[in-house]
């Protein structure tokens, strides 16, 4: 059974296995089940690097803060990566 309500954190390294259609759904299709205070605004019009970027401010921003915790290595990784690659497509 879950719990009511996870980190955002947590909710990224628990449930981030999943395959998605579209990339941004990695993190929007967590926010039901993350805390309230950690919600970001779901909005499909946003690249997935701001969609990451949110996450990543969440999660550093967070009360439970771990600095060898990799998800945050994970996420600077989804944002680098996506930025070199729309720097690549110009």
């Amino acid at each position: 059974m879950l719990r009511d309500s996870f980190h955002l954190r947590e909710a990224l390294r628990k449930f981030n296995i999943c395959a998605c259609l579209d990339p941004k759904d990695h993190v929007y299709r967590l926010l039901g089940i993350v805390r309230p205070e950690e919600r970001i605004r779901i909005d499909y019009n946003l690249n997935i690097e701001e969609v990451w970027r949110s996450a990543f401010t969440i999660v550093v921003q967070s009360q439970e803060k771990d600095p060898d915790d990799e998800i945050i290595d994970f996420l600077a990784l989804k944002i680098n990566l996506h930025s070199h690659l729309d720097h690549e497509t110009v």
